[in-house]
């Protein structure tokens, strides 16, 4: 969206210097409506895929644990060390 932004803003101080092109160009905002809900479009499905994606990595720590016993076999015991003299 910056850079629609900006082009807005060029496309207004081009305007103010030399008006007389108002007659024939559209102003930005209007010229510019497909490609505005164009990016609101891809904006919206980058932040819904964020948030799919902190679902399943909070899934997969969740379930890491169970997973790496299922894929691997048992779980270690932890290690004994005996303190006979």
């Amino acid at each position: 969206m910056d850079i629609l932004d900006q082009e807005a803003t060029e496309d207004e101080s081009l305007l103010s210097r030399q008006p007389h092109l108002a007659q024939s160009r559209q102003p930005s905002h209007i010229a510019n409506q497909s490609l505005i809900g164009m990016s609101t479009q891809y904006d919206s499905t980058i932040k819904m895929a964020a948030a799919s994606d902190g679902t399943v990595r909070t899934k997969w720590n969740e379930w890491k644990p169970h997973i790496e016993i299922l894929a691997g076999g048992e779980v270690p015991l932890p290690l004994v060390t005996s303190t006979t003299s």
